[in-house]
């Protein structure tokens, strides 16, 4: 395919920017979806932002013993947050949460076994984590790198540093019982289509997310 035809072919910055807005949406709704409701449990949010994604989660679980943890510490009257380097570890005790999300986070950081050991190591024994991340191999990906093509996904105007398979994020997370693994998106097919195409060829969708438990 010669450059011409390719920029031709290519999808504009409008149209990446709102597969994967729908992408982002649809996996805030699964990670909402694989709560549990308990209003005794206490939620930790790593990477929390300004934390209206944490509050959604709080509100799901119907808990207020909410922390968050993240570089800059966003000041928030319904959350606990700590300002960490979360390269470092979490600065919270030993088996003290009933639930830790970390959503869109480790591909951020340098140390990801740090962030995984570390979150084992506060969730309380039957309690369960939620991580999601984008997939290094998804389809897209594999396409834009068969052409020698820099992935949208993976160009220098993101801070990635550390992307994974699926496999390779459960590689990461074997101290823990697998309890789901899920595929989001499958670009560029149509939301409905692309769910279903997910349930059978999740190792390369845009996102993973998975649940995991302490055991």
């Amino acid at each position: 395919m010669g450059s011409r035809e390719w920029k031709t072919w290519a999808p504009t910055n409008s149209v990446l920017r709102k597969m994967r807005e729908e992408v982002r949406d649809r996996g805030r709704d699964i990670l909402l979806s694989l709560l549990e409701e308990n209003p005794r449990a206490s939620l930790l949010d790593l990477g929390c932002s300004i934390g209206d994604l944490t509050l959604e989660m709080a509100k799901r679980v119907g808990t207020s013993e909410v922390f968050g943890v993240d570089k800059i510490s966003y000041a928030n009257s319904y959350i606990l947050v700590h300002e960490a380097d979360l390269n470092e570890g979490i600065p919270f005790g030993d088996n003290q949460f009933d639930v830790v999300v970390a959503s869109q986070l480790i591909e951020h950081l340098q140390r990801p076994k740090v962030l995984i050991s570390e979150t084992y190591r506060v969730l309380k024994p039957g309690g369960y984590a939620l991580i999601s991340t984008p997939n290094l191999a998804s389809w897209h990906n594999l396409v834009f790198l068969f052409f020698g093509l820099q992935p949208p996904g993976l160009s220098t105007n993101h801070d990635y540093i550390f992307l994974l398979t699926t496999k390779g994020l459960l590689s990461l997370l074997e101290k823990f019982k697998i309890e789901q693994v899920i595929g989001v998106g499958f670009y560029p097919l149509p939301y409905l289509l692309s769910k279903y195409i997910c349930k059978v060829d999740k190792r390369h969708s845009v996102d993973i997310v998975v649940k995991v438990r302490k055991v």
